[in-house]
C-alpha cells in the first residue's frame, strides 16, 4: 500500500505543519479566511 517512504514522510510533515497552523489559528483567533484556506487545503489532501 505504501508507495514510498520519502513521499509518505513528506505528506506527514506537511500535514503536521498544517495541523499545527490550524491549531494556532484557532488558539489566537486569527483571520477566519486563513483558517478557511488551511481547512480547505486539509480537506483537499484527505480527498486524494
Amino acid at each position: 500500500m505504501l508507495m514510498g517512504n520519502k513521499n509518505l514522510c513528506s505528506i506527514s510533515s506537511h500535514l503536521l505543519v498544517y495541523l499545527v497552523a490550524g491549531f494556532l489559528c484557532r488558539q489566537f483567533r486569527l483571520i477566519d479566511s486563513v483558517c478557511f484556506i488551511i481547512d480547505g487545503f486539509l480537506n483537499a489532501v484527505k480527498m486524494k
